[in-house]
């Protein structure tokens, strides 16, 4: 597994037959890029569409969002547009140089990269390689042609979301697109599951990572920042990691949900001071000496039971806490 990440755009300005323009949707783009960008990682960050080139933005999302700060930042910042003006061809690159794939949405990806076998190919290799795929809103149709090491749809049995078949009916857009996207993903065999229209919501499961909308793309964002930053580090970490992979495994804790975002050690205690969080008395006693790796365990298995919500930023955040703490153990 390589260590750069890879952005897939669409290359698809139009909606179907009509005179209507399309093309990625601006913030859903803007916001994993900064947050990559700001992480250090701008020289591992490399973009792909269908035609290569010059990749089409959505023009109503360029209107809408053009007072954003991170929108702007990205029209703003020469290497980014250079990596959007130039965009490479499936065959200019190889999936052995890459970490992770994200798929930003808007409208272009359900007529191209819903169907282009080739960059579903890099992805599917990514994936099976032990790298992250993550997509927002519309971004989810690059997934469609894509499969896991198994030849199942990378979606079977996988917690995804989308762009809604409520929201697209929202904006009057059902009659333009090519297929109902959340049917599609259904129909794959994907666990869905959404928030209320136009309402942030993102689901983490394993090294699959989709947001609803591109009110999610900010929390989207830093859910891919965190399991990047993991790979990466544990690209380099070598027994280290796993060792971990060994305690994850064997306290039946999914290493997926610990790697999550920001490194915080705070958030641990802030966390046990919620009452909703809370673990037992034995094993807060535990946190003070040896016992410390089962005692967070303890109470993150604690925290499941009860069926907290594990795709929400704070959420994660408390997950990335513990699996710190336990390697400072």
């Amino acid at each position: 597994m390589g260590k750069k990440i890879l952005i897939v755009l669409t290359s698809h300005g139009t909606l179907g037959d009509s005179e209507l323009k399309t093309g990625w949707y601006l913030p859903e783009l803007a916001h994993p890029l900064k947050v990559l960008f700001d992480a250090g990682y701008t020289d591992l960050v490399e973009i792909v569409s269908p035609k290569g080139g010059l990749a089409p933005v959505d023009p109503q999302s360029a209107e809408v969002f053009k007072d954003d700060p991170t929108c702007q930042w990205l029209y703003n910042n020469s290497h980014a547009q250079n990596l959007i003006n130039h965009t490479k061809k499936a065959s200019d690159i190889a999936f052995s140089d890459y970490c992770a794939v994200v798929y930003p949405g808007g409208h272009g990806p359900m007529f191209d990269l819903a169907f282009d076998v080739e960059i579903a190919k890099i992805t599917s290799n990514v994936f099976s390689d032990g790298g992250l795929v993550a997509a927002c809103c519309h971004g989810p149709a690059g997934l469609v042609p894509v499969k896991d090491k198994s030849g199942n749809s990378i979606v079977h049995g996988r917690k995804i979301t989308c762009f809604t078949n409520s929201e697209e009916t929202a904006i009057e857009m059902t009659s333009l697109v090519p297929f109902a996207l959340e049917t599609k993903l259904k129909e794959l065999g994907g666990k869905f599951s959404s928030a209320d229209d136009f309402q942030e919501h993102v689901l983490v499961d394993g090294r699959l990572i989709t947001g609803q909308n591109s009110q999610s793309s900010s929390a989207f964002s830093l859910a891919v920042l965190a399991q990047v930053k993991q790979l990466l580090a544990a690209d380099t970490s070598g027994g280290k990691e796993v060792k971990k992979r060994k305690s994850c495994k064997k306290h039946s804790i999914p290493n997926s949900t610990l790697s999550t975002i920001l490194k915080d050690i705070e958030k641990l205690q802030k966390a046990r001071d919620d009452s909703k969080f809370r673990p037992a008395t034995k094993e807060t006693k535990l946190c003070s000496h040896e016992g410390l790796e089962d005692a967070v365990f303890a109470w993150f298995r604690q925290a499941m039971a009860m069926n907290v919500p594990l795709s929400g930023p704070v959420v994660i955040g408390k997950a990335e806490a513990i699996a710190q703490l336990m390697n400072f153990k």
